[in-house]
C-alpha cells in the first residue's frame, strides 16, 4: 500500500507507478494533503484504464465534482482489476453519483463500493439503484451516513434496483446505517408496487444487512420486518442495533419466521433497543420452530441494552438453544436484568461458547453458579465487564478458575469493575496486580496459560 505523503504536491509520482503497472502497487489511499484537482483526475483515470494491479482506490478527503466523477465512471468501464472504490468527500451528492454512473456501461471488477458519509438524497439513491445491475461482481455496498436519503431515498433505491434488474443482483452485503430511516420507509421499499416478491428478485443474494442507528421504531414495525425476511431469503446476518425498536418489530420477525422465512439466518442483533418480555417471548416461540435453529446454523444473538428484559424473557430465549449439539452459540445479554434462572439454564447449554454479561449489575450474586462442577462446559469467552464487582467478587472469579472450572475458557473480560481498579486519586483506573489479586493472576497464568484476562474490551491480556 502506498499512502500519500504529507505535502501539497500532486500525484504525478503515483501516476507514474500506475502507468508502469507496478505489481507491488495494489492499493492507493490519496491523503488530503495531496492535490487532486480535475487535471490530476484526468491523468489518474487514464493511467487506471490500463492498470492491471491496483485493487483498491480510496480518496475521501477530496472534492470530486461532476466532471471528475464522469472521468472515474469512464475508467470503470475499462478497468476490471480495481475491486474496491471509495471517492469523494461529504459534498459528493446526487449530481456527482449521477455523473459517475452515467459513464459506466458495464464493470466486471468492482466488488465493494463505499459511499459512507456523502450527501446522497432520494434522486441520487434512485440513480444508483438503477445502475447496480451493471456491476456484475459487486457484493458489498455501503450507503451509511447519507442522512438526506431518509425514507424516500431508501424506498427509491430499493424500487430502482428492483425495476432495473432483470436477474438478482450480485449484492451480498448492504449497509444502510444512520439514514433517518423509519419502518414505513423500509416497508415502502420492500413492497415495490405492493409486491415484496419484486424486490426479492433483486435482493435474493443479500446475506448481511446493517440497518443500525436508524429510526425504525417509528412506523409499521411488524409489517416492515416481516417483509424484510420474506424479500431477502438469503439473509444470514441482520444488524438492528439502536433503532428504537419495540415489541412490534420482534413480532414482525417472529411472524416471518413462522411462515418459513429466515432459513439461513446465522446472526441477529437487536442490541440497544426497547424490546420487552412480550416481544422476546414471541421471538423465542418463533425461533423454536425455525429451520435455522433446527439445523443448528443460527449461531449468534445480541440482546444487549434492552433494559426491560428480565429473567423470564431471557430464560425463554435460552431454552430454545439448550438441546443443541453444535458448539457454536454466542449470546450477548449485557445491560439486562438477568437472574438465576437464565444463568442456571446457560450453565447447562453445551452449545454456548461465548457469553457477555457486561453491564449486568446482578452478576455478583450469580457467580457461584459459574464455578459449580460441570457447568458451562464449552464456554470459551466470558465478559463480566462493568458488572459492579468488588475485589472479593473478582477474587471469587479467579479462585474459581484455579479449581478448573470453565475448562475451555480462553478469554475473560473483567474490566471496568471496582475490584480491579486502584489509585482512584489519579483519575485513571489501573490494574490491581499487587496483593492477593495479583498473586491469583500469576497462579492462573501458571496453571492455565491459555486463559487471557482482559481488563476491558479491546485490552491485550494481562502480562506476567
Amino acid at each position: 500500500m502506498v499512502w500519500g505523503q504529507t505535502s501539497s504536491r500532486g500525484i504525478e509520482d503515483l501516476v507514474a507507478r500506475l502507468k508502469a503497472d507496478d505489481s507491488s502497487f495494489n492499493a492507493l489511499h490519496i491523503m488530503k494533503h495531496r492535490r487532486l484537482n480535475y487535471e490530476d483526475v484526468v491523468i489518474l483515470t487514464e493511467a487506471l484504464k490500463l492498470n492491471k494491479n491496483l485493487h483498491e482506490l480510496i480518496s475521501i478527503n477530496h472534492t470530486i465534482d461532476c466532471r471528475s466523477a464522469e472521468l472515474f465512471g469512464s475508467m470503470l468501464s475499462s478497468n476490471s482489476s480495481l475491486n474496491t472504490l471509495s471517492i469523494g468527500d461529504n459534498r459528493f451528492g446526487d449530481e456527482e453519483i449521477i455523473a459517475l454512473i452515467s459513464k459506466v456501461d458495464k464493470n466486471n471488477g468492482l466488488e465493494q463500493i463505499n459511499l459512507e458519509g456523502k450527501s446522497l438524497g432520494p434522486i441520487g439513491a434512485a440513480a444508483l439503484g438503477s445502475s447496480l445491475h451493471r456491476f456484475s461482481r459487486l457484493f458489498a455496498l455501503t450507503l451509511s451516513g447519507n442522512r438526506r436519503m431518509g425514507d424516500d431515498g431508501v424506498a427509491s433505491f430499493f424500487t430502482a434496483c428492483a425495476s432495473a434488474a432483470k436477474e438478482p443482483l450480485a449484492l451480498r452485503r448492504l449497509e444502510l446505517c444512520r439514514l433517518e430511516l423509519s419502518s414505513n420507509g423500509l416497508l415502502k421499499g420492500l413492497q415495490f408496487n405492493g409486491c415484496a416478491a419484486n424486490s426479492g428478485s433483486a435482493f435474493e443474494n443479500i446475506e448481511t444487512l446493517d440497518l443500525s442507528c436508524n429510526t425504525l421504531g417509528v412506523g409499521a414495525q411488524c409489517d416492515a420486518f416481516e417483509a424484510l425476511l420474506v424479500s431477502m431469503p438469503a439473509l444470514q446476518d441482520i444488524e438492528l442495533r439502536d433503532c428504537g425498536l419495540g415489541d412490534a418489530a420482534a413480532s414482525g420477525l417472529s411472524s416471518a419466521l413462522r411462515k418459513g422465512a429466515g432459513t439461513k439466518l446465522r446472526r441477529l442483533s437487536l442490541a440497544a433497543n426497547k424490546i420487552s418480555i412480550g416481544g422476546i417471548l414471541d421471538l423465542a416461540n418463533a425461533l423454536s420452530s425455525c429451520s435455522a435453529i433446527k439445523q443448528e446454523t443460527f449461531a449468534e444473538l445480541n440482546l444487549r441494552g434492552n433494559e426491560g428484559l428480565g429473567d423470564d424473557a431471557l430464560a425463554a430465549i435460552v431454552k430454545v438453544f439448550q438441546a443443541r449439539t453444535a458448539t457454536n452459540f454466542k449470546l450477548d445479554i449485557g445491560e439486562t436484568k438477568v437472574g438465576v434462572e437464565t444463568i442456571q439454564q446457560l450453565a447447562h447449554t453445551p452449545s454456548l461458547v461465548s457469553l457477555s454479561l457486561a453491564g449486568c449489575r446482578s452478576v455478583a450474586i450469580l457467580l457461584p453458579i459459574f464455578f459449580q462442577a460441570n457447568n458451562y462446559p464449552s464456554i470459551e469467552y466470558l465478559s463480566l465487564s462493568n458488572c459492579d464487582l468488588g475485589e472479593d467478587d473478582v477474587a471469587h472469579v479467579f479462585e474459581g478458575l484455579l479449581t478448573g472450572a470453565l475448562p475451555l475458557l480462553a478469554c475473560l473480560e473483567i474490566g471496568a469493575n471496582p475490584g480491579v481498579e486502584t489509585n482512584k486519586s489519579s483519575g485513571m483506573p489501573q490494574q490491581n496486580l499487587d496483593g492477593p489479586l495479583g498473586n491469583l493472576v500469576l497462579k492462573i497464568k501458571e496453571q492455565r496459560p491459555l486463559v487471557d484476562i482482559h481488563w476491558r474490551i479491546g485490552d491485550s491480556p494481562i502480562k506476567q
